[in-house]
């Protein structure tokens, strides 16, 4: 959210949207909810972005190990697997959704 549509937000500024205070509730959790995803990916984005790196680095140091050491590795790995694909899959239907709602407003210069 930019700047200036956050200060528009918590003041209540006039907009072209004629808001109802339930309308203009739900947009609040909307704006809410979105932050609160932004902050929380902007923590994730340098381990994510480490991961690659750690993961070739271990995989190289691999060999000679035998599969009973690294059955419980696998396990784990799987497991973050499954979780990753599911904030995947998340992700994506948040993103769809917000795109709709952009795709569906109207432009600023159409509002006036």
């Amino acid at each position: 959210m930019t700047t200036e549509t956050s200060e528009r937000l918590a003041t209540g500024a006039q907009t072209t949207l004629a808001f109802d205070r339930e309308l203009w509730a739900e947009a609040m959790r909307l704006a809410w909810t979105t932050n609160t995803l932004r902050v929380g990916l902007a923590e994730l984005r340098f381990p994510l972005m480490r991961l690659p790196a750690i993961a070739d680095a271990f995989k190289q140091r691999l060999a000679g190990s035998s599969s009973s050491d690294l059955a419980p590795l696998q396990d784990e790995f799987a497991g973050a697997i499954a979780e990753l694909v599911q904030a995947g899959e998340e992700l994506q239907a948040a993103i769809a959704a917000l795109k709709r709602i952009v795709h569906e407003l109207p432009a600023e210069s159409d509002a006036e």
